[in-house]
């Protein structure tokens, strides 16, 4: 099994967390909520597989490229 890290595609705070931590995810799936100057933008699960780490709590600032969460890719 292969672990990816995820990252911000910007600067903002996490506005909402739509993963758990072992949740099994599906390309595709939003795993996060961003807001940024009062814009929403989604994180997307990038591969299937299962979420080993979430980073970050709601509410908390992330800046662009700052690791998010990971995920184990299944095979």
């Amino acid at each position: 099994m292969t672990i990816n890290n995820v990252t911000s595609p910007i600067t903002g705070s996490i506005w909402k967390i739509e993963i758990a931590l072992g949740q099994k995810v599906s390309a595709g799936e939003t795993a996060i909520v961003l807001e940024s100057m009062k814009a929403e933008f989604t994180v997307e699960a990038p591969f299937s597989g299962t979420i080993k780490d979430i980073k970050l709590s709601e509410g908390d600032v992330v800046y662009e490229n700052d690791v998010i969460f990971t995920i184990e890719v299944d095979d």
